[in-house]
């Protein structure tokens, strides 16, 4: 029965049941798959991150444009023109603040993410190391069920603690999309409201601002 099932795993490409080590070997290929789709994930974080990072410069960059000019208008007497750019200012601080926000969540999220794909490469490292050990082990009931335990652990999770950071990490990965998404509809709701009545009360504070 034995030679039937191995002539099945052979021509199926799946391992063999009775053989512990292609047991182990295709489970550690799993295992990697697993780490390689995660790093994926943590790299898109990273992405995101960066995006955010950019857009964040790109507002403050237009909010201090908007600054001076508002300024350089009331220093030319042109209180007009220095209320059109008061009136874009409030909008943009709070596009700046939720960018802000979002940034340095993003960044708390991507060193534990760094901290994760450390430990999942410790990880894999440290299995692949009992693999080749267990390769000069000799075919005995010992090392079969050595090996049966390590396969054991590995698809339970127990083997890796660092599993469930990840798949935390992940988790937590989700959750950022739903807040920058929440984000996303706050910028939406601030750039089509009307311009709110205190850019007079700005003019006025950057006026007194100016004359000290």
């Amino acid at each position: 029965m034995k030679p039937l099932k191995r002539l099945w795993a052979k021509l199926t490409g799946k391992p063999d049941p009775d053989d512990p080590r292609q047991i182990f070997e295709a489970t550690l290929a799993d295992f990697r798959e697993k780490y390689r789709k995660s790093r994926d994930l943590v790299a898109g974080v990273l992405r995101q991150r960066d995006q955010v990072r950019a857009a964040l410069d790109q507002k403050r960059a237009e909010l201090e444009g908007v600054q001076t000019q508002a300024r350089q208008a009331v220093q030319s007497g042109d209180d007009a023109t220095a209320l059109r750019f008061l009136e874009r200012e409030p909008m943009l601080e709070r596009t700046v603040a939720d960018l802000g926000r979002r940034y340095e969540m993003l960044e708390r999220e991507a060193a534990r993410a760094r901290e994760v794909l450390l430990e999942l490469d410790a990880e894999v490292d440290r299995l692949e190391r009992d693999r080749d050990r267990a390769a000069y082990l000799d075919q005995t009931a010992d090392a079969h069920a050595s090996l049966r335990s390590m396969v054991r652990d590995l698809e339970s999770g127990t083997a890796s603690p660092a599993v469930d950071r990840a798949r935390s990490s992940l988790e937590h990965s989700a959750l950022t999309q739903s807040i920058a998404h929440d984000l996303d509809e706050a910028d939406r709701r601030d750039s089509s409201s009307t311009a709110p009545t205190s850019a007079q009360e700005r003019l006025k504070a950057l006026k007194g601002r100016l004359e000290k």
